[in-house]
């Protein structure tokens, strides 16, 4: 039907409406009037039963979901086997609304959680973080900051195989190569080193 300006689907008898565009171009699914911040043009979806934007590969047996779930956001996927209908479903990623994200968990603790419950050994079966900087020539880092300033950070280089530690900003405080491990370098002014051939 279109009313005032706005175009509105309803079921059969005009009873319910499930979708509207409304005079300034928004998209509206069970959202009636359509409720957006600063005006802007919006997709709004509205349930009380956690609404959903669902994205499926046509002949796959999973499908995905992005999900508002009350307090969080949550990425989702639904294991269907193309029965039409889910036998499991596992949030993989969930935003929460005080700026918690937890990866494999739906309730992250700080402001990163990566979670996976397994006893297994191999790098995708147990929760890890990868840095792949692909240059050989190439550093990969970890820095921890104060409003942009670097407090220490962790450095490591890909053509020596090393690992920097940073502190009191950006200096170096030690060293592990692949072959020794050196303590607040100065100009061969060692505070302390340990060379590989040093028996424990």
């Amino acid at each position: 039907t279109f009313r005032g300006g706005v175009h509105t689907f309803d079921n059969a008898d005009g009873s319910a409406e499930y979708m509207r565009i409304d005079s300034n171009g928004n998209l509206g699914i069970n959202g009636n009037p359509i409720s957006y911040a600063n005006g802007q043009a919006a997709l709004f979806i509205e349930d009380t039963a956690n609404p959903a934007i669902g994205i499926s590969d046509t002949g796959q047996s999973k499908d995905y979901f992005i999900v508002a779930n009350g307090s969080r956001l949550g990425i989702v996927y639904g294991d269907g086997s193309n029965t039409g209908s889910f036998s499991a479903t596992t949030e993989i990623a969930s935003f929460g609304n005080s700026g918690l994200v937890g990866l494999g968990t739906d309730s992250p603790s700080s402001q990163l959680t990566i979670k996976r419950d397994s006893s297994g050994t191999g790098i995708t079966q147990y929760p890890a973080i990868t840095i792949d900087n692909g240059n050989s020539s190439g550093f990969s880092q970890v820095r921890f900051t104060d409003d942009g300033t670097e407090n220490a950070s962790i450095l490591v280089s890909n053509s020596e195989q090393s690992m920097r530690f940073r502190a009191g900003g950006a200096t170096e405080r030690m060293r592990i190569g692949a072959s020794e491990a050196v303590f607040n370098e100065d100009s061969n002014d060692y505070d302390f080193r340990v060379e590989s051939d040093v028996q424990a």
